[in-house]
């Protein structure tokens, strides 16, 4: 397992581990899941709701966090879950259930690097596999906290 190292600056407001409203709804994801016609709504909708990823701080005062990865048939994934339930019931008993961090989409696009693999709710029925680069590419900078 892998980590990503992200410096976020002190305006992470947009960044929660409160549970947010998420606009992913689990019909949107399945559709996305059987019809890759479908992603292009599921991306939209990622950053414009918040989503939730597995995620720890560096330190206590620290404005770099470490967006967890793994690795599944030898690719490396990030795993991002549509709303608070996917996450606790995806993560349940492994270790990670308590490092759930909920975060605006637009500004989880903004971070990525753009040749990653995210897996939206890899542990559900329908996990759908998500370029980086083209959830990238929908990134409003308006959006993004000013620094």
């Amino acid at each position: 397992m892998n980590r990503f190292f992200v410096a976020l600056s002190a305006a992470t407001a947009l960044l929660a581990t409160l549970p947010a409203n998420a606009q992913l709804n689990d019909t949107l994801v399945a559709a996305a899941a059987k019809s890759p016609t479908k992603k292009t709504e599921l991306m939209q909708s990622m950053v414009k709701g918040h989503v939730f990823i597995i995620a720890t701080w560096t330190s206590g005062a620290s404005k770099k966090i470490n967006i967890q990865d793994f690795v599944r048939n030898g690719k490396s994934f990030i795993p991002v879950f549509s709303d608070q339930q996917h996450f606790k019931d995806e993560t349940r008993g492994s270790g990670f259930d308590s490092k759930g961090i909920s975060i605006d989409g637009n500004l989880f696009a903004s971070l990525l690097k753009g040749n990653e693999l995210l897996v939206l709710n890899p542990g559900s029925k329908t996990p759908v596999q998500i370029d980086a680069k083209a959830l990238k590419a929908l990134v409003d900078v308006g959006r993004l906290p000013k620094y």
